[in-house]
């Protein structure tokens, strides 16, 4: 059954080239149940996961490898991380199921924990971050902290992010090297719902912040067990909001967005690829010099003269829709802003409370119009309420064919925040002016 799987997989993957990720996946998965534990990888394994951020620093690792000569097979390519781990696996097997690389890197979560942990133990995991209560389940502290411990063997080495205090207590015995921010870079008064986390995770008292990040990214410490951040191995510093340029040990470099996560996505990648290759920082910034965002992540066109820019939001998760949020309202410039929020899967289609624990404060006096469309228009409007935005500047589409015509008629630079289809399919619906 392996074999027709294969073929079949391959198959769907060449006739339907652009779109064929998640029906092959899908298909290859159906009918072969077991289809990971029977493939035989022949390679070195980098393993990213963590609640947010695991795209784009898998994203830029790949990247960089790649830029150094290396044969990497990823699965940070393929839209869906379940049927897209397959489909990636796929294009590379032969018809036993074998296939060779240099460095296989796999974003992961507990969605597909399992499958990815029969592949081979990873020799470098990286944790971008652990948010214990918010998002997805499979994201969730809880989730990740299983697959850590089940992913991790004697031998891995661990790159952890510094500035967040729910990582303080994972595998003690493993080498830990750690990425990080200095006190003053991108630092911003946190108005986010989510907030910090107030008690600390070894003595359970609470913990004070001289700094946040980003949520609950920060300079951390308790008065009581001396719990503190750690040192960075890889430090971020010189980024202030302002400018995509910062520096890492002091090398330069550059990011698509002025974001904090962006800025710390970056020195993760770095951490990750310097640590497998065993090369300098200096080196690394050569590897990305000309790296860029997936436009599934950031993308900026022009329509009419009027600057478009989307950037990735998912439905149903708070922290996906703060990131957004939060690097629009940092934008000094006249601007509208389009809510596309779409449904979750049952059973989560009819939970709603994530629109309650997303800053959408953030938007108040920085937003001059907000439009609500998708699924969750008429709830996101509900929710937009309770910001103090004025309810002439909330725009309710209940129909997509009407939004050029809606948003045609509001000013400045549209900032659309949504999930990747749903972004391609409102930017052709743009350019087609509402017609079929």
């Amino acid at each position: 059954m392996l074999r027709l799987a294969l073929l079949l997989g391959k198959l769907v993957r060449f006739l339907r080239r652009r779109h064929s990720g998640r029906s092959a996946g899908a298909l290859v998965l159906a009918l072969c149940p077991d289809f990971y534990s029977r493939l035989s990888v022949e390679g070195k394994i980098l393993m990213v996961t963590g609640s947010v951020g695991k795209s784009s620093v898998a994203a830029a690792a790949v990247h960089m490898l790649r830029a150094a000569g290396l044969r990497v097979v990823s699965n940070c390519e393929s839209r869906g991380l379940r049927t897209g781990t397959a489909a990636a696996l796929v294009s590379v097997a032969d018809c036993k199921g074998r296939f060779s690389c240099d460095w296989l890197v796999l974003e992961a979560d507990g969605r597909i924990s399992d499958a990815v942990l029969s592949l081979g133990k990873p020799e470098i995991l990286l944790v971008t971050d652990l948010f214990p209560h918010h998002g997805p389940a499979s994201c969730r502290s809880s989730a990740l902290k299983s697959l850590i411990e089940r992913a991790a063997g004697p031998d891995t080495r661990l790159i952890l992010n510094a500035l967040d205090p729910g990582m303080t207590d994972i595998q003690p015995a493993l080498r830990h090297i750690r990425y990080g921010a200095a006190p003053k870079a991108g630092v911003h008064s946190a108005i986010n719902l989510v907030g910090t986390r107030s008690l600390c995770p070894r003595c359970g008292e609470k913990l004070f912040y001289s700094s946040v990040f980003h949520h609950h990214l920060g300079q951390y410490r308790c008065d009581v067990c001396g719990t503190q951040t750690p040192p960075a191995d890889y430090l971020l510093t010189d980024a202030d909001m302002t400018s995509p340029a910062f520096a890492v040990n002091g090398v330069s470099f550059r990011t698509d967005l002025a974001a904090p996560h962006h800025y710390l996505n970056r020195p993760a990648a770095t951490a990750l690829v310097c640590e497998a290759l065993n090369l300098p920082v200096e080196k690394a910034a050569e590897l990305c010099a000309d790296y860029h965002l997936d436009p599934a992540f950031y993308c900026e066109t022009q329509l009419d003269g009027r600057r478009i820019v989307s950037l990735l939001c998912r439905s149903g998760n708070p922290i996906s829709f703060d990131r957004g949020l939060e690097y629009v309202a940092a934008r000094p410039e006249t601007k509208t802003v389009l809510l596309y929020t779409e449904a979750a899967p049952p059973p989560m289609s009819a939970d709603i409370s994530w629109l309650y624990d997303t800053t959408f404060e953030l938007l108040f006096k920085t937003a001059e119009t907000v439009v609500c469309a998708g699924d969750g228009r008429l709830d996101t409007a509900a929710r937009l309420h309770y910001t103090g935005i004025k309810r002439e500047n909330i725009l309710v589409c209940h129909d997509d064919s009407q939004l050029p015509a809606m948003l045609g008629a509001t000013r400045g630079t549209l900032y659309i925040l949504t999930g990747p289809i749903a972004a391609e399919r409102i930017r052709r619906l743009l350019q087609k002016g509402g017609r079929p």
